[in-house]
C-alpha cells in the first residue's frame, strides 16, 4: 500500500445551498477553451517515457456562471467517468506510481499532494496519467478538481461572513491509451499497400508483353523481305555465311 503522506485540508463538500463552483475546460484546437465538451479526450497514458502532458483550465463561478474572483487553491485527483468514484490503487500494488501527476516548473509530483493557487479565480494545470483505460475495464477517467484552501481562510469566506461552499469540478471524459496503440490507429493499411504492390507488378507484365509484340512482328516482317522501321531494325535476322 501508498505510505501516509500528509494531504492538504479539503474544503467542505458542496451541499444544495453551494452558490460557488468550479467549471473545467479543455483547449480547443484554436487555442480557447471548450468547456462541457461532451467529447472524449485521448491521452497518452503509462510510464513515464511513454505519457505525455494534457492541459486542463479551471475557473470559480458563482450559481448563474459569473466568474468569482477568488483566489483559492485547487487540488486535481483522477476519477472514473461513469461514478465520479476514486480510482485507487488494488490490493497488493504497492510502490506503483500514483494515477495522475501535475507539473511545476517541468518537474512532476503527484497531483494530491501540490495543489495549484488560482489567479483572480483561474488555474491551469499541466496533468499527466499513469494509468491505462485497457488496465481498468476500459473505462474512461475524468479528472477531479476541489477547493483544497484551509477552511479559515479569509478566501472561503463569503462577502457576509458565512463559509463559501464550492462545488467540485470534473474534467471532460479521458481515455487513456498506450504510445503503441497511438501508433497503431495511425499505420496505414496493409491491404491498401498490397493492392498498389500489385499494380506494379500488373504494368510490369503489359510491358513485357508490349515488347513481346513488338518482337514478334519485327520478325514476320523481315521474313518477307521488308525493310524494318528504325526502331525494329535490331530484330532482323543475323545472316551467317554458309562455310
Amino acid at each position: 500500500m501508498e505510505p501516509a503522506m500528509d494531504a492538504p485540508q479539503l474544503a467542505a463538500p458542496a451541499t444544495a445551498a453551494s452558490t460557488h463552483r468550479l467549471v473545467v475546460s479543455s483547449p480547443s484546437k484554436d487555442g480557447h477553451a471548450s468547456p462541457g465538451s461532451p467529447e472524449v479526450m485521448s491521452v497518452l497514458g503509462g510510464k513515464a517515457s511513454c505519457r505525455r502532458k494534457f492541459v486542463l483550465h479551471v475557473q470559480l463561478t458563482d450559481e448563474q456562471g459569473n466568474p468569482v474572483s477568488k483566489d483559492l487553491a485547487v487540488t486535481a485527483s483522477l476519477t472514473y467517468s461513469h461514478d465520479c468514484s476514486s480510482v485507487k490503487l488494488e490490493e497488493g500494488q504497492a510502490m506503483v506510481e500514483p494515477p495522475l501527476f501535475t507539473t511545476f516548473n517541468g518537474v512532476e509530483f503527484p497531483a494530491h499532494l501540490r495543489p495549484s493557487q488560482m489567479l483572480q479565480g483561474r488555474a491551469t494545470f499541466k496533468l499527466a496519467l499513469s494509468v491505462l483505460s485497457s488496465k481498468c475495464d476500459n473505462r474512461l477517467f475524468a479528472v477531479c478538481f476541489t477547493a483544497a484552501t484551509p477552511l479559515n481562510a479569509p478566501d472561503l469566506l463569503n462577502d457576509d461572513g458565512s463559509p463559501l461552499l464550492v462545488a467540485p469540478g470534473y474534467s471532460p471524459a479521458i481515455r487513456s491509451i498506450s504510445r503503441k496503440r497511438s501508433r497503431t490507429a495511425g499505420a496505414p493499411s496493409g491491404a491498401a499497400a498490397g493492392r498498389g504492390g500489385g499494380g506494379g507488378g500488373s504494368n510490369a507484365s503489359s510491358g513485357s508483353t508490349s515488347h513481346g509484340s513488338a518482337g514478334a512482328q519485327g520478325l514476320h516482317l523481315a521474313s518477307n523481305g521488308l525493310q524494318l522501321p528504325s526502331k525494329l531494325a535490331f530484330l532482323a535476322p543475323v545472316q551467317v555465311p554458309s562455310g
